[in-house]
């Protein structure tokens, strides 16, 4: 299997996320937190937005809890 990485993000888990053992370790979040300190986004109103879709290249990835409430009928307006 060929791997790259982007910056310091692996393109694979071969390279950063399985350890010699087998074991699976997740790799640090590389996305700076929300707050008021000197390496983080600051939290303005109306400037973000959460985008989600139960559809997957990868049937794995899918959001389950996602999916969930889309089955039970739970739509949040």
């Amino acid at each position: 299997m060929s791997t790259t990485t982007a910056g310091n993000i692996a393109t694979s888990e071969d390279i950063d996320e399985i350890e010699q053992n087998g074991a699976f370790v997740r790799q640090n979040n590389h996305f700076p937190p929300f707050g008021d300190g000197p390496d983080e986004l600051p939290v303005e109103a109306d400037r973000y937005r959460l985008l989600w879709t139960p559809f997957a290249l990868d049937p794995s990835c899918g959001d389950s809890q996602g999916i969930a409430r889309i089955r039970i009928g739970y739509q949040p307006k």
